[in-house]
């Protein structure tokens, strides 16, 4: 009588009637065969990984997609609200705007109080560093003294104001970097509602250029003209 393969040891050949060989001592393998933990580990991960994709997903359409969603709905008045401050319609040199960001709730009062350009600009900027870079030719320092002003924030916090939330536009549309590291005074800073703060921007343009100055927050940029 041929013995099946099933009934037979598989190391060494011989029949098996029990769970263990006679012979040589192996022992029969379980028709079914454990799960194995890494796949089980692995699938944990995955679904762990999904979770946590999905919940950020959430969390980034809460914060930046919903307050703007119930600034329309109940007809809040986003961005900013002055209606002379767009690059076409800026805010006149020594006017302010009012400037309300809706995804960190403050509001805010700007204007550009003065501008200094040529030689008056240059003798500033070196008398605060004296290794400050000479403009090439047809270029210029431009200095320019904001105010802001805090006027609301959630919970009374703190409005932080810097050099980082303005930018210098050209007429024809080019963006003018700023220069850093010149420790020109007054400088901007944080305030709480009810205090101000000013300080200079400091840029190199082209001499007989009128860039803009863009106050941008998250709903927008507000616009001033430098003269």
């Amino acid at each position: 009588m041929k013995m099946s393969k099933k009934n037979c040891c598989p190391n060494c050949g011989a029949p098996m009637t029990g769970e263990v060989c006679e012979y040589c001592g192996t022992k029969r393998k379980s028709r079914k065969a454990a799960a194995q933990p890494g796949a089980k580990i692995e699938r944990s991960v995955q679904k762990a990984g999904v979770r946590a994709l999905t919940t950020f997903v959430i969390v980034m359409v809460a914060v930046f997609a919903v307050p703007r969603i119930v600034g329309r709905m109940w007809g809040a008045n986003v961005g900013p609200i002055s209606a002379d401050a767009t690059r076409e319609d800026p805010v006149p040199l020594g006017d302010t705007c009012v400037y309300r960001d809706s995804l960190y709730d403050y509001e805010v009062e700007i204007g550009v109080a003065e501008i200094l350009r040529g030689a008056p600009a240059l003798d500033m900027v070196k008398t605060s560093d004296r290794f400050s870079e000479i403009p090439g030719q047809g270029k210029e320092y431009m200095l320019v003294k904001v105010k802001v002003k805090g006027l609301k924030s959630d919970l009374e916090e703190k409005i932080d104001v810097s050099c980082y939330d303005f930018e210098c536009v050209s007429q024809s549309g080019s963006a003018y970097e700023h220069e850093y590291g010149l420790n020109l005074q007054p400088e901007l800073g944080g305030i709480y509602p009810g205090g101000e703060t000013e300080g200079y921007l400091c840029y190199i343009v082209d001499a007989g250029d009128a860039p803009l100055i863009g106050f941008c927050g998250y709903d927008g940029t507000a616009w001033f003209a430098t003269q």
